[in-house]
């Protein structure tokens, strides 16, 4: 079995799991999950052989510049409470430059 790649997302661990009776509806199912933004995969019920393949070799056509700005927002929406129009123009700033970038990326 191949080595699951970061969350296309923001970059993170990802980790594979079986879902157990909590989940009743997808109980012994495997799932692959993002450790920061919980981003995943589909469930897989039948030929999970195949589910770290698809994790792998979905589209990422997330850039890095895309992944700095992504993780400046994680990092600023960690922060505590809106507590100075500092913390809030910032936190603007790193929105304003996620949304331009991901309007650049192909549909």
């Amino acid at each position: 079995m191949s080595d699951l790649l970061p969350c296309p997302f923001c970059g993170a661990p990802a980790e594979r799991f079986t879902l157990g009776e909590g989940e009743p509806d997808n109980a012994g199912g495997d799932v692959i999950t993002c450790t920061r933004c919980q981003a995943s995969s589909h469930v897989e019920f039948g030929r999970k052989e195949n589910l770290v393949d698809c994790w792998n070799t979905r589209a990422t056509a997330v850039t890095s510049d895309l992944r700095e700005a992504l993780e400046g927002i994680i990092h600023f929406s960690d922060a505590v409470a809106y507590r100075d129009d500092t913390l809030s123009v910032s936190l603007r700033q790193w929105i304003n430059r996620a949304e331009t970038l991901l309007s650049e990326q192909p549909a």
